[in-house]
């Protein structure tokens, strides 16, 4: 399910000004498939990141433990987004995570990501599935898509994000985050989103 957001907010971006403004598509005249094929796109990436990722934990969890596996989630996020930015130079912007408790302070979501991860956890609360959100931006003449898909807390997850962690554990933690607050999840929790930016291309 994708639900579309329309708020009135400002994102800050490298790649996109901090006076960006949020556009309706209506209003910004986007055709709808072209935004169908720019959420389409988002999606694409989106799962490339989350199973790039989860490739290499688990190949990091097998050969060194779970402490390896922490140590390398500190570097594979932010290699794999840049590797898949390297491969959509002319359309991604940006691709990473961020949370309402963040294990990376680089990843604190703004106040519309907090919305939407907020109304990730009152749908989760309701029994019903957490679908895409997104919102259509406007920079220096040009349109952009920010969009957002739940991260549900899974088995393998729980070693490192539950309440209960191991002594060893907690201690490397502390050591490559030691504002870590990205921990009490249990299975199914909604622990944050991916967050997909790409400029929407004109067909």
């Amino acid at each position: 399910m994708i639900r579309q957001i329309l708020l009135c907010s400002a994102l800050a971006n490298q790649a996109i000004s901090a006076s960006a403004s949020e556009l309706s598509p209506k209003s910004a005249a986007i055709d709808p498939q072209q935004l169908e094929q720019a959420l389409e796109f988002n999606q694409t990436i989106s799962k490339a990141l989350a199973g790039k990722l989860k490739k290499r934990l688990m190949a990091a969890v097998k050969s060194g433990g779970l402490e390896a596996g922490i140590a390398q989630c500190k570097i594979a996020a932010p290699e794999i987004s840049q590797q898949l930015q390297e491969e959509h130079p002319q359309v991604l912007i940006s691709a990473g995570r961020t949370s309402l408790k963040t294990r990376n302070e680089n990843n604190q979501a703004t106040g519309w990501q907090a919305e939407q991860l907020q109304a990730f956890d009152r749908i989760k609360s309701k029994g019903r599935e957490a679908g895409v959100r997104y919102r259509v931006l406007e920079s220096k003449g040009k349109l952009a898509i920010e969009s957002m898909s739940p991260i549900p807390t899974q088995g393998l997850c729980l070693n490192c994000h539950s309440s209960q962690l191991t002594p060893g554990l907690s201690a490397k933690l502390n050591e490559l985050y030691p504002n870590d607050n990205a921990t009490g999840y249990s299975l199914g929790d909604i622990r944050g989103a991916f967050v997909i930016r790409s400029w929407l291309q004109e067909q």
